[in-house]
């Protein structure tokens, strides 16, 4: 009696992976497992960059830091009267901007897939220690959980969460003081202003 049991085992278990099989592959041909929480890619604080440069739909902004006389840092835009832009608010978004975590790896999808050749935005990073890299937002993807990037260090592309794509849909009143914002002038290269956007 217990061979018999032993010879069942196995034409049961065959009829798993058979099931398996018929599931989809697209899935597994287009994106790696996710992983298991969000994976730290990239993470600069302000305090260690001295230029990073944002291109979006809006323009191309350059943002730099400068030392000041007391040893503290203030970061202004270029283009931009110094005492026109929130130092803190610039900092900070240089930090964020050059900083990310990724929901999964994508390996499967070339980069025209991940709509790179058209980019959503793009962030050129320039560390005080003289290290450079550049973080390309490419398409939403078609489920909408986020969008594509490209990493510069590794050359792999990642989807991340929609909002730190989002975030970098800025203009340059973002980064204006409340009280300049009458007199507050784009730079050159913003050519989507109007002067409606500015009353």
């Amino acid at each position: 009696e217990e061979p018999e049991k032993k010879a069942e085992a196995p034409e049961e278990k065959k009829e798993v992976p058979e099931e398996k099989a018929e599931a989809p592959a697209k899935k597994e041909e287009e994106i790696k497992t996710p992983f298991v929480s969000e994976k730290e890619i990239s993470n600069v604080l302000s305090s260690d960059l001295s230029k990073v440069t944002l291109k979006n739909q809006n323009g191309t902004f350059e943002f730099y830091a400068e030392e000041s006389k007391d040893d503290s840092t203030n970061w202004y835009l270029k283009g931009i009267g110094k005492d026109l832009v929130n130092s803190s608010t610039i900092s900070y978004f240089a930090s964020e901007a050059a900083s990310f975590s990724a929901i999964q790896e994508i390996s499967q999808k070339s980069e025209k897939d991940c709509g790179m050749e058209k980019p959503y935005a793009t962030v050129n990073v320039n560390k005080k220690d003289s290290e450079e890299f550049t973080i390309t937002v490419g398409s939403k993807s078609p489920d909408n959980s986020g969008y594509y990037v490209k990493y510069s260090k590794d050359n792999k592309i990642y989807l991340v969460g929609a909002a730190y794509a989002e975030n970098l849909n800025v203009d340059s009143l973002y980064f204006a003081t409340n009280a300049s914002l009458t007199s507050f002038t784009p730079p050159e290269g913003a050519e989507d202003y109007s002067s409606s956007e500015l009353d």
